[in-house]
């Protein structure tokens, strides 16, 4: 079988390692893969660099096959003639570029089966006539808002029955009557994302939870104590029965945090993901301990996570796959029982080693068993008895332990570690699937900067 003889769903395999210019290039092999790879080369449109957009016209021919298109541009007047056009089959769009409202309106009421929406533009508020254009999309489930929205009779609320997902990023929230979203009602709305809202919106935003009983994914991007601990008390009254996936990054003294967060995982009857960037603490952990066996995201960057916590976590939780914690130190990992999480995919956090010779060889045989580990940050911190920093050689020959771990994509280093370029030679004759890495493989700057080069020039992604 010649290489252009591949059946269909061969190539629907081989494109997944390919980029968005590598499709232009395969549609010119024959009409087989130009069948394929042309429909993956219009499936997602991005008008981003007006000196690269495709003329209006390639679009024209090629509309059936536009699902999701993108404009990003400097100035709207660069794409009227885009926003004119019909794509009969659209489902997603998302438009973060100056629009004359009476071109917005008009694409979005011809594309009736939208499914997503985006509106990432900050320059004004999104007009009321945008909002009526909006409620008449019956399928639409998924809104994304980066600016200016307006709660009210005639705005926002027109199309509340039907999203299930809302996502809602520097937004200015403004309601004219503050009883107008005490009143409505999100039935569906299962995912609610908030990023970078004034805390002066904060009882808005609660009220709008509050509208949300079927919530399963909340993310919270800030939020203060005073709020906190009102949010506490809704989960406490099981107003989200179904949250099974939870994002907080909270402000406040420590151990008040920790109290009401403990409140709010005590009412979760099934956690699946929990992302904490502040006051994790013992009350939490003691809520999250019966979700074990089923949790498989965990990602805690508090301090005072401590290293019993994070050892306990990875020997108690079977189904973990991504795991970002603070520090772990050498006793705890001697001393606890073998790791259980072997579905781990991803693993973030700092080792702190005593007595180095011996240890390091006993964690990087443990790393060896995470047979599907594909991004791995590992920190490795030696120190002396003091529990001063101490500079240490690479990895040397105990590296080879890693050598199963053949699917690596992602690596960082954040160590107190000195790599050499026997070390940097072995990553990459084993890591063929390696694209990124980070941190500093030496700590002379020269060294350093050479091993990064001799990476770049394998193409790999070095940050």
């Amino acid at each position: 079988m010649t290489t252009p003889d591949l059946p269909p769903e061969a190539l629907l395999q081989v494109a997944t390692y390919l980029s968005q210019d590598s499709y232009v290039a395969c549609t010119r092999v024959c009409k087989s893969w130009n069948l394929v790879f042309e429909e993956l080369v219009w499936c997602n449109v991005k008008l981003m660099d007006p000196s690269r957009m495709p003329p209006p016209d390639a679009l024209l021919r090629h509309r059936d096959l536009i699902k999701d298109l993108s404009f990003k541009l400097p100035k709207f007047h660069l794409a009227p003639d885009y926003f004119t056009l019909q794509y009969p089959n659209l489902r997603s769009l998302m438009v973060d570029c100056e629009y004359d409202d009476s071109c917005l309106n008009a694409m979005v009421s011809n594309h009736t089966s939208l499914i997503c929406f985006e509106l990432a533009t900050f320059l004004r508020m999104a007009s009321l006539s945008l909002w009526k254009s909006l409620s008449g999309l019956e399928n639409l489930s998924v809104l994304i808002i980066d600016e200016r929205v307006e709660f009210g009779d005639d705005g926002f609320g027109q199309i509340n029955a039907r999203l299930e997902s809302l996502q809602l990023e520097n937004v200015f929230l403004w309601d004219p009557d503050p009883n107008t979203l005490r009143s409505m009602i999100f039935p569906f709305i299962r995912e609610l994302r908030l990023r970078n809202i004034d805390k002066q919106y904060f009882d808005m935003v609660l009220d709008l939870m509050e509208r949300c009983p079927g919530l399963e994914i909340l993310e919270w991007g800030t939020i203060q104590l005073l709020c906190l601990e009102r949010f506490s008390r809704l989960a406490s009254s099981r107003t989200w029965p179904r949250l099974r996936e939870l994002t907080l990054s909270t402000l406040g003294r420590f151990h008040v945090v920790d109290m009401n967060l403990a409140v709010v995982l005590q009412m979760m009857t099934h956690i699946d993901t929990i992302s904490i960037k502040r006051g994790f603490g013992p009350l939490s952990m003691a809520a999250l301990r019966p979700h074990f066996a089923m949790v498989r995201k965990l990602e805690l960057s508090d301090g005072r996570v401590t290293s019993e916590m994070v050892q306990e976590i990875l020997t108690s939780c079977p189904l973990l796959e991504v795991l970002s914690a603070p520090w772990l130190r050498s006793e705890d990992f001697l001393n606890g029982r073998p790791w259980v999480c072997t579905d781990l995919r991803r693993l973030e956090v700092d080792l702190v080693l005593r007595d180095i010779d011996r240890v390091r060889p006993l964690i990087l045989e443990r790393l060896s068993q995470l047979t599907h580990l594909n991004h791995l940050l590992l920190g490795m911190f030696p120190v002396d008895d003091d529990g001063n920093d101490v500079i240490t050689p690479g990895l040397e020959d105990h590296f080879e332990m890693l050598a199963i771990l053949c699917d690596r994509e992602h690596f960082s280093v954040c160590a107190i570690v000195n790599f050499m370029e026997k070390e940097v030679e072995w990553m990459l004759r084993g890591w063929r699937e390696w694209t990124h890495f980070e941190g500093h493989l030496n700590m002379d700057p020269k060294i350093d900067a050479a091993l990064r080069q001799r990476l770049r020039d394998h193409g790999i992604v070095c940050d």
